[in-house]
């Protein structure tokens, strides 16, 4: 795992310390929560002994480092007689025990004492909230933005047990697309009242026939995607660096726990640009801004030809991946800080991973570069030999055949007219046509005025077989009705 910020930058207040220093009589010599940094000196005697205890406890990377120092302050002479170091994971409990002849004059209930013990105990948390979860139950503002899987269940009423449907089964896996972008209506608490959104959006709405009409639709909160609500800019120890613009899905990488300088370790799909970031308290939300102006740059600079996993390089936060249509382009460099060690270090690091022909092997050292994404800027390292011209042409393969397509299913279908009123099979409003739709199967008839079929939201293009009729599928549809005088056969 690649280091993160050094914790040795956090605030005083953002790291707590629990310790417990237990002296050769049970004594607590220290009982207490602290902020990191601390250090602190405490005198004790024990018997006709005299003793200082010196302790300190620093962040260090990503842990935090604890000394404790017994010495023995002899009038004429002082000796350290007790040095435990604990090397302190987050939220994980150590301890350490150090046994020495005991003074004399020691003793314990009346007992004469031999030996006597120092018992050092500890561990560290960040002092923050839960802010993931206070950005979840955070009220949302209608006619912001809210993103959802493609398959979340879009219910016709706020009640798990209304008619409801799903766009499509889709991978829960940042990089995949997937995503479905709702215009929020009202925050009703558990449930959230939407539409499907037009507005912008890093992450364009789906191939669906959502477009078409304007439903009044549920969604449970517990379905919303954290996103970034604003601008979020950080700035690694190394130089490296990103910014998010208002609307990047964010989501905890697997196995991924609080990290560095109570920041979270994140996922952040731009649409084009994904990678693995830190991000600060205060940048999750589950909405954002309808409209928000994209800013691209028009120069093209040099194109960086990614890895065979589609990696750009890397920030301190992780790997940096292009996802986009089209190669990646170049809008910039970076410098290093100053570190004597780097190249060394650098050097290393691709001695050791390269592989390949020894004739393409790259320049020792490693390549800054900056990238914008429609959504995102990436500041990163890479090897030099993925810099190439603004139009060089990779040697690719030759790209498949046309496949026929069809849009769904075959049989019956029926064209409900533009501006139709809809509704729902139990007769409540459902809201309207804005072009005109397609319903599939055979139509129900609730009465003479009124035709009802199954309006499916998926209209992507399926493979034509010969043959072949694709049913509808009852989960990826929902129930509407219309006046007949708006219904006609295709």
């Amino acid at each position: 795992m690649i280091l993160l910020s050094s914790l040795a930058l956090a605030a005083e207040s953002d790291l707590i310390l629990d310790l417990n220093i237990i002296g050769p009589l049970g004594d607590a010599i220290v009982d207490e929560d602290v902020a990191l940094p601390y250090s602190a000196t405490i005198d004790k005697a024990y018997g006709k002994g005299t003793y200082r205890i010196e302790v300190e406890a620093k962040p260090e990377g990503r842990e935090v480092l604890l000394d404790v120092t017994v010495i023995d302050t002899k009038p004429r002479t002082e000796t350290p007689v007790v040095a435990l170091s604990l090397e302190l994971p987050v939220e994980t409990i150590q301890d350490g025990e150090k046994t020495i002849m005991a003074p004399r004059g020691l003793k314990l209930d009346g007992e004469k004492v031999q030996f006597a013990t120092f018992h050092v105990e500890a561990s560290w948390r960040w002092n923050s909230g839960d802010w993931p979860t206070e950005a979840r139950s955070a009220e949302l503002t209608p006619g912001d933005v809210a993103m959802v899987w493609e398959d979340a269940p879009l219910y016709v009423s706020p009640d798990e047990e209304a008619g409801f449907a799903r766009l499509r089964p889709t991978e829960h896996v940042a990089g995949h697309g997937g995503y479905l972008p709702l215009e929020i209506l009202e925050d009703q608490g558990d449930w959230i009242k939407v539409q499907p959104a037009a507005g912008d959006s890093c992450h364009s709405a789906p191939d669906s026939r959502l477009s078409s009409v304007s439903l009044d639709l549920y969604v449970q909160r517990g379905d919303l995607l954290y996103v970034t609500p604003a601008t979020v800019s950080v700035d690694y120890d190394d130089g490296s660096h990103f910014e998010l613009q208002p609307g990047v899905v964010v989501s905890p990488p697997e196995g991924r726990l609080l990290v560095g300088q109570g920041e979270l370790l994140m996922t952040a799909d731009a649409g084009d640009i994904v990678a693995d970031v830190t991000l600060p308290e205060g940048s999750l939300g589950l909405a954002f801004p309808a409209t928000v102006t994209r800013k691209l740059p028009a120069e093209q600079l040099q194109q960086v030809v990614t890895s065979s996993n589609r990696s750009l390089g890397e920030t301190l936060g992780g790997e940096v991946y292009w996802l986009g249509v089209g190669p990646a382009y170049l809008q910039g460099s970076w410098e290093l800080p100053a570190d004597p060690d780097l190249d060394e270090a650098d050097s290393e690091v691709v001695e050791e991973n390269y592989v390949g022909d020894s004739s393409d092997r790259p320049d020792v050292g490693q390549a800054q570069g900056i990238v914008h994404g429609q959504c995102s800027v990436h500041h990163f390292q890479m090897l030099p030999s993925r810099i190439k011209p603004s139009d060089y042409v990779p040697n690719e393969g030759v790209g498949e055949e046309g496949v026929s397509t069809n849009s769904g299913s075959e049989g019956p279908q029926w064209t409900i007219a533009a501006d139709t009123a809809l509704n729902w099979s139990d007769g409540s409003q459902a809201g309207t046509t804005t072009e005109p739709v397609t319903l599939h199967g055979e139509l129900s008839f609730e009465d003479r005025k009124t035709r009802c079929g199954h309006l499916l939201l998926d209209s992507s293009p399926v493979p034509a077989t010969d043959g072949v009729s694709y049913e509808v599928d009852p989960s990826g549809a929902f129930e509407v009705c219309a006046e007949r005088r708006a219904v006609t056969r295709k």
